[in-house]
């Protein structure tokens, strides 16, 4: 990713009185980009050559997203992402498009001198890299009932996006992310994180074992470039009455290479741990739905099935860890 422009007017980060530059990789570590709003709008005009009326904050654990006029997001990535990583993650965007052109994905809008990232300045003075993406319709599965039928619809989901990615690589793929389950027995080891769960701890502490050995035998299965977040949080669906149908799928912030069974552990997991006050289906009942939509686009091999339940542990005891 090179040449990238600077936003018209915004000084660098080392012209700024007390910044300093960020190193790339501690994207846990440092806070996230701050925007007012006033800038975003005259930022947009500047970079995308795009008037904007409303703007409104939306949440983010590590990056800065602005909504614009319902149609687009200003993503404005942490100062500490690494720059390959964002254009993996276009990359991605783009490459699953050309692949499912049905898939109901973002895609990122070219700033007026035709690249697809621009270096801006946020308030605090730290350099970022920034891109407007398209808005996908719907609303966050998280936090409404999830039926049998949308279990079905996430597991499939899952399994075309991941299909969708084969045939893509990229020098950032092989990041280290804390949230790879396949990680999870490093992450969970790590001085004070056990300590830190409580009476949770123990019980984690013996499945140890256990998900190391998962880890190890996923490096013999299928595996690519994966989302690998395909999770309620990121999933959209319609707002109309009735069943709910999957309108949109966002965030490949946590995209990384991957197994194929660990991608699908984070996904089986979130929809298994829903945060739904009502619960029209029981656990087993919204996994069973969840693999049956999934194996209809990708069916699983036998090694693969083995480790799956290790890999739901360690998914939900990295959830438990970093929370903390």
């Amino acid at each position: 990713m090179t040449d990238l422009p600077d936003a018209p007017d915004r000084p660098h980060a080392s012209d700024r009185p007390g910044s300093e530059p960020v190193v790339s990789g501690d994207v846990l570590g440092t806070p996230a980009p701050v925007m007012r709003t006033d800038r975003v709008a005259s930022l947009v005009e500047d970079v995308w050559g795009l008037r904007v009326d409303t703007v409104r904050q939306l949440s983010s654990e590590r990056d800065a997203n602005v909504l614009l006029d319902g149609r687009y997001v200003l993503k404005v990535s942490n100062p500490a992402e690494d720059p390959a990583v964002v254009d993996m993650e276009n990359a991605a965007m783009s490459h699953a498009a050309r692949a499912a052109a049905d898939l109901p994905l973002p895609s990122v809008v070219p700033a007026a001198s035709g690249v697809s990232v621009a270096r801006v300045i946020d308030d605090a003075g730290a350099a970022c890299l920034a891109r407007l993406i398209t808005v996908v319709p719907g609303s966050p599965a998280e936090g409404r009932p999830v039926t049998t039928e949308l279990a079905g619809q996430v597991g499939a989901l899952a399994a075309r996006t991941s299909l969708a990615l084969q045939g893509l690589f990229h020098r950032a793929g092989g990041r280290v992310l804390d949230w790879d389950v396949r990680r999870a027995h490093h992450v969970l080891g790590e001085p004070d994180v056990l300590g830190s769960l409580g009476a949770l701890g123990p019980p984690v502490a013996r499945v140890l074992p256990r998900l190391a050995a998962a880890a190890d035998a996923t490096a013999a299965l299928p595996a690519g470039l994966n989302h690998a977040d395909v999770t309620l949080t990121n999933i959209l669906t319609s707002t109309s009455p009735g069943a709910p149908v999957i309108t949109g799928l966002i965030d490949f912030g946590d995209m990384h290479h991957t197994a194929h069974v660990c991608d699908l552990a984070v996904t089986l997991t979130s929809v298994v741990r829903n945060t739904a006050r009502q619960q029209p289906a029981g656990t087993w009942d919204l996994a069973g739905a969840v693999l049956t939509g999934y194996q209809r686009h990708r069916p699983l091999t036998p090694q693969e099935a083995d480790v799956l339940g290790d890999l739901i542990i360690g998914r939900l005891a990295l959830t438990l860890a970093i929370s903390q």
